[in-house]
């Protein structure tokens, strides 16, 4: 006991040695088979149309439904291989490691002591393990919008380490530091702030998020004096621009085709969702109260009850952690203005106005924020709580490594090996020979196909 104690002490000064732990524990879950699910279906088909030069289409269709800036980075491994799943399965590991690195970098400004602790409960996660291992958006998403907030950080020179001295205005500038070469640094940081500000808006248009957060950071750097009010105006049109020209112009080549084929876009249906009755809202509210609690707290990824029942007992835990994270979340206000803290309200106010059930995969992006919110809500525990952080990053591991070995690699291994026959059915439809109908496939076997045919089987609705 005494050896876990002085191995938990040690790991904020023996950072490198932690997060090369977690990055192993990513590294041994890359293989050569497809974790399928129904979306992850789509972006493949996406990604294999735009390497074919015939896209981008989902399925054979032009109405895309999904965003395509995830296919787009992915598409390259179509150019080698028919079934890149290992190709993509290593870049997935890639942009985690990225995560962990960016999220580390973050945190130790925001609360140094839990850095480490809040780096390694992002990518050690049970929530993050299933998609991670799934050709999917969250993780390429996750990453760009940790990277997106150090670099538009670093526009005010912001240091917000609870208790530290602000460099002054000499400081800053000093000897060799011309107001010309801090000018060209600010215009540097903002170019790459922007380019992947778009970049993480047509992965995932609820990006855009980051444009109020992005303005309520600004004009409260300018107000402080850390930046000037032009540079502010000026970075937030910036931003902005960089957030909605490929949102919008994702949104009206959806709506163009969807005009031409008579069908709705995802647009349509969030459209919809957002201006349905107050039971909706507060059925988005209790599905954001419920996720928090699933994606953070070991073992209740799947705690959840029908959408929308506030009365399920698993929100006998998710709603008094939910109250932590904003009790957290004010403490974390009132320290400091962090960029972060501000893109978690506005993010929430948009998923809650959506009000659909994902499998808590929408918070997912907020698992950084909210384990900041609740090391921050419970530092009156003091010299306790790495010691609850590393139980949470060692239940999280045990929890998703039983799921991995128990039910998902098995899952996979099995469909591997269901390919050949598969192909051969696809072959034979292809051919006139057999044809569809519900009785052919079963479970995976049916998204296979369908992957193969490139499009969705009769009387499948998708």
């Amino acid at each position: 006991m005494h050896v876990v104690k002085q191995w938990i002490a040690n790991c904020p000064s023996r950072p490198r040695a932690v997060l090369a732990v977690c990055a192993i524990l990513l590294a041994v879950q890359i293989d050569p088979w497809w974790y399928s699910s129904i979306d992850s279906a789509s972006y493949l088909s996406m990604a294999r149309s735009l390497a074919r030069g015939t896209g981008p289409t989902n399925f054979g269709s032009p109405l895309l439904w999904y965003s395509p800036g995830y296919p787009a980075l992915i598409s390259p491994f179509f150019l080698f291989d028919n079934r890149p799943f290992l190709g993509i399965a290593m870049f997935q590991w890639l942009l985690a490691v990225g995560l962990l690195l960016g999220v580390y970098y973050w945190a130790r400004q925001v609360s140094p002591d839990a850095a480490i602790w809040v780096a390694g409960l992002t990518v050690v996660n049970h929530g993050f393990w299933i998609h991670f291992r799934r050709p999917l958006s969250e993780i390429a998403f996750m990453c760009a919008l940790i990277w997106v907030v150090n670099i538009l950080r670093s526009l005010a020179g912001a240091r917000l380490e609870d208790g530290l001295p602000r460099p002054s205005k000499d400081e800053r500038d000093g000897p060799g530091r011309p107001s010309s070469d801090l000018h060209s640094l600010f215009g540097g940081r903002l170019a790459a702030g922007a380019a992947l500000t778009a970049l993480l808006c047509i992965i995932r248009p609820v990006g855009t998020m980051i444009v109020p957060a992005f303005v309520v950071w600004a004009w409260l750097e300018a107000r402080a004096g850390k930046l000037s009010w032009l540079k502010a105006a000026v970075a937030s049109a910036v931003i902005a621009i960089a957030a909605g020209t490929p949102v919008a112009l994702f949104v009206a080549h959806e709506r163009r085709v969807a005009a031409e084929l008579g069908g709705r876009s995802y647009a349509d249906e969030f459209h919809d969702a957002a201006r349905s009755p107050l039971e909706s809202y507060s059925r988005g509210v209790q599905l954001c109260v419920s996720d928090m609690g699933r994606v953070c707290l070991p073992g209740l990824f799947k705690s959840h009850g029908t959408p929308g029942d506030w009365t399920d007992v698993n929100m006998l835990v998710h709603v008094p952690f939910c109250a932590l994270v904003v009790y957290g979340w004010f403490r974390w206000r009132r320290r400091g203005n962090d960029l972060f803290a501000w893109y978690m309200p506005f993010y929430l106010l948009l998923i809650a106005a959506h009000a659909m059930d994902t499998g808590a995969r929408l918070l997912l992006p907020l698992l950084p924020a909210l384990f900041v919110c609740v090391w921050i809500g419970l530092d009156r525990l003091g010299p306790r709580q790495p010691t609850l952080a590393a139980a949470c990053l060692a239940l999280q591991a045990a929890v998703g490594g039983a799921y991995w070995l128990a039910v998902d690699l098995p899952r996979a291994r099995y469909n591997a090996a269901q390919w050949p026959s598969v192909e051969a059915m696809a072959a034979e439809i292809l051919n006139g020979r057999r044809g569809i109908s519900d009785a052919d496939v079963r479970d995976d076997r049916r998204l296979m196909l369908e992957l193969v045919l490139d499009r969705p089987l009769i009387g499948f609705k998708r």
